[in-house]
């Protein structure tokens, strides 16, 4: 599963192939003993109900970003080199591994599956203009096998500005995100083994596919018929399968994108509320057909980014100060994810401050419970890390 993580952080805040071998920098991340520190109280005091796990804080480095998880515990997304350059990287069970990149100098990772195949993108220089400026391209990438594979695929003048972005891939090795020609938005796209398919529209000039399951679905957002500009805020979720995209529709706005689905075809991300009001979206769950409003802390805003097929969603949400929280929503109940995590442990779970570029990275959550997020600690500064359920009801969450 992965997490389109640019405007959707932003949302938090608020509300060819050539196949290159390259040499693989592998740092072994170990905890450093630091003196434990009292996490920010959260303001929800209300009694956390029965069933609701226990976390253990596991680090995966400071000035992570994460944007992908999988089953098995792959963890990919951007890291920053010791030159200041963003890479993409691989991490499991306490091993971080540097990808490279394809060309230049930067890098990420926006999607993994349970072998551990990362898609992504790296910038390469397309051309020198001839008043000495450069003109960068973004190149889509398959990891695989120790291997980083450019998939921009033969369909694409790249030269001429035609590029694809990957934001998830599946056990299958299909990979889907979104399409450009020369600088303009087009139709979603699905790839596997070196073949794009569009996926069309919603009736509109573009679309985007943010994540896939395993069974095929693929959820997105697409702009609708009649909107054949580029107008803020005229956009639907939509659900595609077998070969049909359905628009999913909004909680009263003009407005909605989904974000992930399971192996049920349980879709979550968020929607306008309001027709006139852009700034107030709330986070939804759609569930055999229906969707329904998973609310805030008291706040105006809230954004559900993960769901796995036990139905558990993690997302980002106001509390009646404002503040932005993440989530654990199950069972029809949500609870301030701070919460389920000791505070002796001396760490803070960041959301408030979560920055990223696109629609993946702030939280997921993967099918056997663990959940990716940023957080923060005392002179340990604020990366990624994995949250590894312990218990139910009751279980000590200690940093490592």
């Amino acid at each position: 599963m992965n997490l389109p993580a640019r405007s959707i952080i932003a949302l938090c805040a608020v509300t060819a192939c050539a196949s290159l071998a390259f040499s693989q920098r592998v740092i072994t991340t170990a905890p450093v003993p630091a003196p434990p520190v009292v996490p920010e109280a959260s303001e929800d005091t209300t009694p956390i109900p029965a069933g609701f796990p226990r976390y253990n804080v596991v680090p995966i480095g400071a000035g992570i970003e994460a944007r992908g998880l999988s089953d098995t515990g792959y963890v990919t997304g951007a890291m920053v080199t010791d030159t200041g350059k963003k890479h993409a990287f691989l991490w499991k069970d306490g091993t971080l591994t540097d990808l490279g990149t394809l060309y230049s100098d930067d890098s990420y990772g926006s999607g993994v599956n349970d072998a551990g195949e990362v898609v992504g993108v790296s910038t390469a220089i397309n051309k020198t203009m001839d008043d000495g400026t450069v003109q960068e391209a973004r190149h889509p990438f398959l990891y695989k096998n120790g291997k980083m594979t450019d998939i921009s695929g033969k369909e694409l003048n790249t030269e001429g500005g035609d590029t694809w972005q990957p934001f998830d891939i599946n056990n299958r090795g299909m990979a889907v995100g979104k399409m450009t020609q020369n600088g303009v938005g087009m139709p979603a796209v699905s790839w596997l083994r070196g073949r794009l398919t569009s996926l069309g529209t919603l009736g509109g000039y573009m679309a985007t596919a943010y994540a896939c399951s395993d069974r095929g679905g693929i959820v997105g957002a697409s702009y609708v018929a009649g909107n054949n500009a580029p107008r803020t805020g005229e956009e639907s979720a939509f659900l595609y399968r077998s070969g049909r995209m359905t628009e999913l529709g909004t909680l009263g706005g003009k407005s909605s994108t989904a974000l992930d689905v399971n192996n049920l075809g349980d879709v979550v991300g968020f929607s306008q509320l309001y027709p006139l009001t852009a700034q107030t979206n709330r986070a939804f769950l759609v569930k055999r057909g229906k969707m329904s409003d998973l609310g805030t802390f008291g706040g105006d805003s809230s954004t559900a980014n993960g769901i796995n097929d036990a139905g558990q969603i993690v997302g980002c949400a106001q509390t009646t100060k404002q503040n932005v929280v993440y989530f654990l929503y199950q069972n029809g109940v949500k609870v301030d994810l701070q919460r389920l995590v000791s505070r002796a442990s001396g760490w803070n779970l960041s959301a408030s401050d979560s920055s990223g570029t696109g629609p993946l990275g702030s939280i997921l959550i993967n099918n056997r419970g663990q959940i990716v997020c940023q957080a923060r600690k005392a002179d340990k500064g604020r990366g990624a890390v994995l949250l590894v359920p312990v218990s139910s009801d009751t279980g000590a969450a200690a940093a490592p």
